[in-house]
């Protein structure tokens, strides 16, 4: 049976949000557990059933809106949130890392490509193109906790996109040990999910993306 995908759509435009629920619910993959026109009812949808991933179009963001998206991060680690846009300039996609998004949507990529990142979001925890990679080393931040070479390793493998079961078996140590380096992580490294850690690793040099990679 198929793992369906639960999912909420937060859009403040009616007919677009419509429109996106639509073509979600053309898939198999997809169970869509609500929408809303704003980031203040996505909280109540959260607090009402586990969501894997928020699908949010960037429009939807008013100013006193990032603190709360935030805190949802940080209190729903779980869930993750693709970003939907016209357009992404550098600055904004390295502060959407920071908070903690997953994925990246262009509204004019195709149908297949919207699919395809949703999809590998909830697979692997986040999807980064070559744009993505370029604003974060473009925008790097200063970075000085020491990791040891445990930390390290699963690290690099979190960035090429390994669960918490293939880390495990990789590194052969329990999947409960991958847990407790992983807290390690986002105390040491500051962060509080896979996108930011991966942002970590980049601005530290610990992982090179060499080429097109899905990493996330």
């Amino acid at each position: 049976m198929i793992e369906k995908i639960k999912t909420v759509v937060v859009d403040k435009n009616h007919l677009t949000r419509k429109a996106y629920l639509a073509l979600l619910r053309q898939s198999v993959l997809f169970d869509i557990l609500g929408d809303t026109c704003n980031i203040n009812e996505l909280e109540y949808l959260l607090n009402q059933s586990v969501i894997d991933l928020v699908i949010l179009d960037s429009e939807t963001l008013n100013l006193e809106d990032f603190d709360l998206l935030i805190e949802i991060k940080a209190k729903y680690t779980n869930c993750k949130i693709v970003l939907l846009s016209s357009n992404f300039t550098e600055s904004v996609i390295f502060q959407f890392v920071k908070f903690g998004v997953s994925g990246f949507v262009l509204k004019s990529d195709t149908v297949e490509k919207f699919i395809e990142t949703l999809e590998y979001v909830f697979k692997n925890g986040f999807y980064y193109n070559d744009k993505v990679f370029k604003a974060i080393k473009n925008n790097s931040l200063l970075l000085n906790s020491e990791l040891t070479e445990r930390e390290e390793g699963v690290l690099k493998l979190i960035c090429n996109g390994k669960s918490h079961k293939q880390i495990a078996d990789l590194l052969k140590i329990t999947i409960r040990t991958v847990n407790f380096h992983k807290r390690n992580l986002y105390v040491k490294t500051k962060q509080n999910s896979n996108a930011g850690l991966v942002l970590y690793a980049l601005n530290s040099g610990i992982f090179i993306n060499n080429h097109n990679s899905k990493a996330i």
